[in-house]
């Protein structure tokens, strides 16, 4: 496809993906709120970073006690410019571990962390907002925010953009720019864009059909979702069936 081979060379400048864990585990081990985003917050000081450890310390005991002290230390990294800490309230005030549940204040704290520079706080206000959950339903702040994130280095959330640039719901719709960024995802092992990718070629949506391109990234998915189901992954275990049985 003529898409696909006008982003080879930019394709070849990315950066390898950055690893995407679960939940509390990927807060603990994104990088600061400075890297990747082109953000430089007015004060940067040790401080806020050994309050952050200080606070995953009383996080970790998972007590009323301990989580009253992560989130005072919490607070104080988070006003520091400390972005993972402001996703760290996001996760305490949204979930009420041993905190009264407060969903006002944990939707500014992940507002404030994305604000901040936080990658995983960008996506996932992403798709907070284009779905509606906690937020107001918003296409444009969604594809807004997958862009954040998608600049920041964030493999699926390049997916995420490719899409919004694809249906052109909250952004102007442009082909060209979904083809580049689907097939950088793609090219970054995320299994979906892979199936994605292989889909819009077999189909003939980006203009004529390529089936042998197509094949090329379907055997790249199916193995991915192979490997996914294998780790617990139920989603990529369906995926894995339903290639299967269609003979992708």
């Amino acid at each position: 496809m003529n898409l696909i081979n006008m982003n080879k060379k930019r394709l070849s400048k990315m950066k390898k993906p950055l690893s995407l864990f679960v939940f509390v585990i990927l807060v603990y081990s994104l990088p600061s709120h400075a890297a990747n985003s082109g953000y430089t917050p007015p004060f940067v000081a040790n401080e806020d970073v050994r309050l952050f450890n200080q606070g995953m310390e009383h996080y970790r005991l998972k007590t009323d006690v301990g989580m009253k002290g992560a989130e005072a230390s919490f607070l104080q990294s988070a006003k520091m410019g400390n972005a993972k800490a402001a996703m760290m309230l996001f996760s305490i005030y949204e979930l009420g571990l041993h905190i009264p549940k407060d969903s006002e204040k944990a939707y500014k704290w992940l507002h404030k962390s994305a604000e901040l520079g936080g990658i995983w706080s960008a996506h996932s206000l992403g798709h907070k907002y284009q779905t509606g959950h906690g937020v107001p339903k918003d296409s444009k702040k969604a594809c807004q925010y997958f862009k954040q994130a998608a600049l920041g280095g964030m493999s699926e959330a390049k997916r995420d953009l490719a899409l919004c640039f694809y249906s052109g719901k909250g952004i102007t719709k442009d082909i060209e720019q979904a083809v580049y960024w689907m097939t950088t995802a793609a090219n970054e092992n995320v299994s979906l864009a892979q199936y994605r990718l292989g889909m819009w070629l077999k189909n003939g949506n980006l203009g004529q059909k390529n089936l042998k391109e197509a094949q090329k990234w379907f055997a790249k998915a199916i193995k991915l979702f192979k490997v996914e189901a294998a780790k617990g992954n139920k989603q990529s275990a369906l995926n894995y069936a339903y290639m299967n049985d269609y003979g992708y």
